[in-house]
């Protein structure tokens, strides 16, 4: 009988103990709701989506960078393009290799230099002609598997460049119907 007793409070004990990490795990991780964006955990970073996960050539594709940062991110602005050739990236996957490539390709209108604490900007990339002509340059063949970089830095630190990543995303070749 005293055998029993040991292994049922054992038992108690274990679960008491797992019930309890799991309950802190989930109160860290606990989703909050950002506009334009999936529910992401409440921990402070900066963070780019995109508001799709596959697109055709010619397309829009929205993108959303939030800054959850208590500070203001800087990024940088390109001549080329409406000024987003600096800021963002493009990675490919292909045979399970990402390759990034800088994103001249894309023309949009850059609003502003700094992402204030606490907030977020919205980017239209367009997937026109210049992309196209990108894809073609890079070898890229469609259906791509892909994903953004964003790049920034913090201003008064005079730091090093720190980069973040988006969802994967397919773009596929526009079908022209006859």
């Amino acid at each position: 009988m005293q055998k029993k007793t040991e292994i049922l409070i054992g038992i108690l004990v274990i679960g008491i103990i797992l019930i309890s990490g799991f309950w802190i795990l989930n109160e860290y991780f606990k989703p909050v709701p950002i506009s334009g964006t999936p529910f992401l955990p409440k921990i402070p970073v900066v963070i780019i989506t995109t508001d799709k996960t596959e697109y055709e050539q010619g397309e829009i594709m929205e993108t959303v960078v939030r800054n959850n940062l208590d500070k203001s991110i800087q990024y940088n602005s390109g001549p080329s393009f409406g000024g987003c050739a600096n800021a963002f990236s493009i990675g490919v996957k292909e045979n399970g290799v990402e390759q990034f490539y800088a994103s001249e390709s894309f023309d949009c209108v850059l609003p502003s230099l700094e992402l204030k604490p606490k907030s977020e900007q919205i980017f239209d990339l367009k997937l026109d002609k210049h992309f196209n002509e990108w894809f073609e340059v890079h070898d890229i063949k469609f259906p791509a598997i892909c994903k953004l970089e964003f790049n920034y830095y913090f201003a008064e630190e005079n730091s090093k460049g720190k980069a973040i990543y988006s969802n994967e995303f397919t773009i596929k070749e526009r079908e022209i119907i006859f």
